[in-house]
């Protein structure tokens, strides 16, 4: 996620509502990195006069909403600050600005909140920061969540279905199944597709193109990945006569996976797989 493409640091609205996704994988377990982006070669391994360091992926270790004040009046209090705490992997080099292990403003906070959140005055290389400089800061982060398929659970379950299909062509227009990527207008609707229905404007969908380890059998392929792909096309109300792109994903050579998610509108759709065979 490009955090300078959102402008989460100057848009509020935003920023919080990032937080609250940021929050829910944390709790579910997801694992989340992050990072500041390094434009140059000379950037790579720079510390900022903050203690940052650029080129670093750092882990984020803890999300939480800190309550502000001490004794009981911090439980009367609507005053919240979120905050997260990273990780430099080095064990070194910290961050040094508001919130940092050693600052003033952790006065704020009672000794029993302070506790709970297990802050240390140490070179760990652990440290907190309110979200609101992390965005001002960091550039890239990284939200890896673990899909649930649990019909016991009481969170949010997901239903997984696995597909399994090739490319094989065939001179028979209507039998082939190797249409090549869209640049190959003519043939490109004969490659794989699947069908799905999208019910509710809060339903997520979440794709996950693979293929065989290619590197694994050299006399197949010469052991290199293909580069493949998928499109997601809306089906139009009606007739269900012509489609709309409404989303793409597309797979490097040599990665073996592509991949989208997010929020679609009610209707149904279509999943094309593509195997690269485009000229420029």
């Amino acid at each position: 996620m490009d955090l300078l493409e959102g402008q989460y640091a100057q848009d509020e609205t935003a920023r919080n509502q990032l937080f609250e996704r940021v929050l829910k994988v944390h709790n579910r377990d997801g694992l989340i990195s992050c990072s500041i982006r390094a434009t140059t070669v000379e950037d790579i391994e720079a510390r900022l006069d903050c203690g940052l360091v650029k080129g670093h992926a750092y882990a984020v270790t803890d999300v939480r909403k800190v309550r502000l004040g001490h004794g009981l009046l911090a439980y009367f209090k609507s005053e919240k600050l979120f905050m997260i705490r990273m990780r430099n992997p080095w064990g070194e080099k910290e961050w040094s600005g508001p919130w940092s292990d050693s600052s003033e403003e952790w006065k704020k906070v009672s000794k029993s909140e302070r506790e709970k959140l297990g802050v240390t005055v140490q070179d760990d290389g652990e440290f907190w920061m309110t979200f609101e400089d992390f965005c001002q800061y960091f550039t890239d982060l990284i939200l890896c969540r673990l899909i649930n398929t649990s019909y016991l659970s009481i969170h949010k379950t997901w239903e997984e279905e696995v597909m399994r299909g090739s490319w094989v062509h065939r001179d028979d227009p209507l039998r082939n199944r190797a249409g090549g990527c869209i640049n190959h207008k003519a043939t490109f609707l004969q490659n794989p597709q699947y069908v799905f229905d999208v019910r509710k404007p809060e339903d997520e969908v979440l794709i996950c193109l693979q293929q065989k380890e290619q590197r694994a059998r050299p006399k197949e392929g010469k052991g290199e990945n293909l580069a493949i792909g998928f499109d997601i096309h809306r089906v139009k109300k009606g007739n269900g006569e012509g489609l709309e792109l409404t989303g793409l994903g597309w797979e490097e050579p040599g990665r073996g996976r592509g991949q989208t998610s997010g929020s679609r509108h009610p209707g149904r759709a279509v999943g094309g797989e593509e195997q690269d065979h485009c000229e420029e």
